[in-house]
């Protein structure tokens, strides 16, 4: 998770929301929340796989979980903030960090 404070008291939070939900909430109500990027399979059958089961699958925090430990390659998809495609990386935590790096360095 990135914090940074701008000079006008602005705080713009650039984290995971399966990962630092519990830290973003005690910062307090959010004025604007939006998708920087996705992190999915790199093979486009599982990426299919993946979607599919997650939409099957709902909120339900057991599947979101179990799909998050797939032993797959990832690719950080930041398409939604008009940025590229990262990766493949080897873990979904290195997809996440590479997606959270871009996101920091765009708001600059």
């Amino acid at each position: 998770m990135i914090i940074r404070v701008g000079p006008d008291g602005t705080v713009t939070v650039i984290g995971h929301a399966d990962q630092d939900a519990r830290m973003v909430a005690a910062l307090g109500q959010p004025v604007t929340v939006r998708r920087g990027g996705h992190v999915v399979p790199s093979q486009r059958p599982l990426r299919w796989l993946f979607k599919a089961v997650r939409r099957l699958g709902g909120r339900s925090a057991r599947v979101r979980a179990w799909t998050r430990t797939w032993p797959v390659a990832w690719v950080a998809d930041l398409a939604v903030s008009g940025g590229p495609v990262l990766g493949p990386f080897d873990d979904r935590a290195a997809a996440i960090a590479a997606e959270e790096r871009w996101l920091a360095e765009v708001e600059r």
